[in-house]
């Protein structure tokens, strides 16, 4: 399974532009996300809070 894990932390961010960025290489490598991750807040943030237990859980990792 692919993952597509984008986070914006100002308003000057655009999610949609970087899962644009993404789903451009996808196509290109004629791959497939099953399923995007998106998170709109600080890096200051907990690990938690920024979802990436949840995205290493989903790989196998956590």
């Amino acid at each position: 399974m692919l993952f597509g894990y984008v986070r914006v932390s100002t308003s000057a961010q655009s999610a949609e532009s970087q899962k644009s960025l993404i789903a451009r290489y996808l196509v290109e490598h004629r791959w497939t996300l099953d399923e995007w991750i998106e998170v709109e807040m600080s890096s200051r943030r907990t690990a938690g809070q920024r979802r990436l237990p949840e995205l290493l859980a989903k790989v196998g990792l956590g």
